[in-house]
């Protein structure tokens, strides 16, 4: 009776397991999942939601023709409020795999050239509608903001940079500056080529705040978020602990009804990549940083 039971027990667990790896897998990309390092896009996309026009393509053939120079369009990433009396805006991201790509376009990295989030990115696309009127589709976790209603609709856009653990970065705006003007030996490089990243990480998350609330020097602001002009060229640095530095100068070549943003981009400088000293359960609520 033993032995019989017995049998029939394995019978089971050997129909559970073939059951078992038959079944599909889910997909990676279902979770938002990229491979590390992420395959690098062209530096200029011809097809998909965020390939830049036609007439932009042509415009800087003759600069696009350098090496380490490349054109991206960016989709926004929304910040809205349901009502005006509201002292908090909501944020409606993208979902983490909208238009088939994580973070939904409103992110860039320059050293891994591509817009895929999730392995270091270096330039994010806001932009916050001016206005109560906000239109959605989908339920709960699933909820997304309905495009078509904003485009013609005022807002505010903006770039910035740092976006994951202690990485941050600084811009400053050059104005109406050709980038086909700007080179590693530009005398307006001087304070990011010369800045050294911290490597404790309470100094890191104190550098983080203060370039946030912006820093001046060598008569210019750095800040890691700034308002979006079109034609003008900003200076970008971008530290992506344990991974990478980069120095970059890029250019708004336009912003589209949509809210989408085009840019063209030249890399100046890769730094040698800082590794962070970690601190665990470091509390940032509590964390003094120095003045200025």
């Amino acid at each position: 009776m033993k032995t019989r039971l017995a049998l029939l027990l394995a019978s089971w667990a050997l129909v559970a397991n073939t059951i078992a790896a038959q079944k599909p897998e889910p997909s990676p990309e279902r979770f938002g999942y990229i491979s590390d390092p992420p395959p690098s896009e062209s530096r200029v996309l011809r097809k998909g939601p965020v390939a830049p026009l036609e007439e932009d393509r042509l415009k800087y053939a003759s600069f696009l023709s350098q090496s380490g120079t490349g054109l991206v369009r960016l989709l926004p990433r929304w910040t809205i409020s349901n009502a005006p009396q509201s002292p908090a805006p909501e944020s409606r991201p993208w979902g983490p795999r909208d238009f088939g790509i994580n973070g939904g376009g409103s992110y860039f990295s320059f050293y891994y050239r591509t817009h895929e989030y999730g392995r270091g990115s270096d330039i994010e696309l806001n932009r916050r509608a001016l206005g109560p009127d906000v239109k959605f589709y989908g339920d709960h976790d699933e909820l997304r903001l309905d495009l078509k209603s904003y485009e013609g609709v005022p807002s505010e856009a903006t770039f910035s940079v740092g976006f994951a653990g202690a990485d941050y970065g600084m811009m400053t705006d050059l104005g109406d500056v050709p980038l086909e003007s700007i080179n590693a030996d530009h005398a307006s490089l001087e304070f990011l080529l010369k800045y050294r990243p911290p490597r404790p990480e309470p100094q890191a998350r104190c550098e983080a705040r203060r370039f946030y609330a912006g820093v001046a020097a060598d008569g210019r602001l750095y800040k890691r978020r700034l308002p979006i002009k079109t034609g003008d060229t900003y200076l970008l640095r971008s530290i992506v602990y344990d991974r990478y530095d980069v120095l970059v100068a890029i250019q708004v070549v336009r912003q589209e009804s949509d809210g989408s943003v085009t840019i063209a981009w030249k890399l100046l400088k890769k730094f040698d990549r800082t590794e962070l000293e970690r601190v665990e359960h470091l509390n940032q609520n509590t964390l003094i940083c120095p003045p200025g």
